[in-house]
């Protein structure tokens, strides 16, 4: 008994994109590193030394020396400004890379439907053609027609045959692709066609979704 292909919507798809998705936390190395940098910058490192003295006939002295300058010079505010600066920014490009990743998913969840869509079509037209050229064959051995009909209808489904192999392909690797960001999707699974966005009310460039997000970074009070 064949098992159905289960339907995956792209809001489905998508909703993998969680903040412990292991390419949304590649993304976030990035502003980790500005808040160590940020902690790390607002006061000197302490240094330490270490001293070993050995006079004749008395016990080896050893003495460790811890010292620290204190951010008495006005630096401090200036490098805690800076830090501050650099981790608004880690910021502002984590959105925008979230942003381009939600979008190159969406574009290869529309490959797949695609390649599914093209697959089904190109599938059922072979199987229509190859009938025909079966048929036209046996008129042929009938003496009903003569055999170039049949030859070109059998080259036609050879060719066809051929580009519906390489589009299997092509959705091989698509779908392997889909499921290196959603494993727990299953092999058989289908993708349904994605609903168009809404139209936004305010058709102005700086308000558009896609500038809107990162655009809000430059607002930031610091």
């Amino acid at each position: 008994m064949a098992t159905s292909a289960r339907t995956i919507t792209e809001a489905e798809f998508l909703s993998v994109l969680t903040d412990q998705h292991p390419a949304v936390v590649a993304l976030g190395g990035d502003v980790a590193a500005a808040e160590q940098a940020s902690r790390s910058s607002y006061v000197d490192n302490p240094g330490l030394d270490f001293f070993l003295e050995s006079p004749e006939g008395l016990p080896d002295q050893a003495t460790w020396a811890l010292t620290w300058k204190p951010p008495l010079d006005g630096r401090r505010g200036l490098r805690k400004k800076v830090g501050a600066f650099q981790l608004a920014a880690a910021e502002s490009a984590l959105v925008w890379s979230k942003l381009q990743l939600r979008t190159t998913l969406r574009a290869l969840y529309a490959d797949w439907w695609r390649l599914n869509e093209f697959e089904a079509l190109l599938a059922a037209h072979v199987e229509s053609v190859s009938r025909l050229a079966e048929r036209s064959e046996r008129r042929v051995e009938r003496g009903e027609e003569s055999g170039l009909d049949a030859g070109r209808l059998r080259f036609a489904a050879s060719e066809m045959e051929a580009a519906l192999a390489s589009l299997r392909a092509d959705l091989a690797r698509t779908t392997a692709d889909i499921r290196v960001y959603a494993p727990d999707i299953s092999e058989n699974a289908r993708p349904q066609r994605a609903d168009l966005p809404a139209p936004p009310v305010d058709n102005s460039v700086e308000r558009h979704p896609v500038v809107e997000s990162p655009v809000s970074y430059t607002h930031l009070t610091l």
